[in-house]
């Protein structure tokens, strides 16, 4: 069976990476002989996101069987998971002790979350919550298109010679003293 398991290094030897996605390796490794087929390097590792989902599409299109990791995201098992590729945890140790407990059916098997299974019936892949950051954003933007507007409005009013400052008394004071109007 064709399995790839995450990896620091490129041999068996070497520490299961518990990362899926930013992990240092992708050893494809044939369970029936314990042979490295192909040890290769993660492209995806600096991504500066959706790193699951491109290694989820990597190893699909290696024709691995199954995967072998210490940890996996949501959206990186929904990309196994519609290519048909299992997806199995294994405690932290060495590959080959990752391969054997994959051999012996000792690693627990992932699936979808249930809340991300109604997520996708409804239509979307996750549930939509606004972050703080995002609120703040709007309201700056909000606030800028206001200082805008205003600029605007005052910017017109020189144009056509509208005083504004007409209904403020202290304004009205200072645009009525003579001697500041020079």
């Amino acid at each position: 069976m064709k399995v790839v398991v995450t990896s620091t290094g490129p041999g068996l030897d070497d520490e299961l990476d518990p990362r899926f996605g930013r992990c240092q390796y992708f050893l494809i490794v044939d369970t029936d002989t314990m042979e490295v087929l192909e040890s290769l390097s993660n492209e995806g590792i600096m991504a500066s996101g959706g790193a699951g989902i491109q290694a989820g599409q990597f190893v699909a299109n290696k024709g691995a069987e199954a995967v072998v990791t210490g940890n996996v995201g949501p959206n990186a098992i929904q990309t196994l998971q519609a290519a048909g590729i299992g997806v199995y945890l294994a405690p932290p140790g060495t590959v080959r002790q990752a391969i054997e407990a994959f051999k012996k059916e000792a690693l627990e098997g992932v699936s979808t979350p249930p809340w991300m299974r109604i997520m996708a019936w409804r239509g979307r892949r996750q549930p939509r919550l606004l972050h703080l950051a995002q609120v703040w954003g709007w309201v700056g933007v909000w606030a800028w298109a206001g200082v805008w507007v205003w600029a605007e409005v005052w910017a017109w009013a020189e144009v056509w010679d509208i005083s504004l400052q007409v209904r403020n008394p202290i304004l009205k004071s200072v645009n009525s003293d003579p001697r500041l109007m020079a």
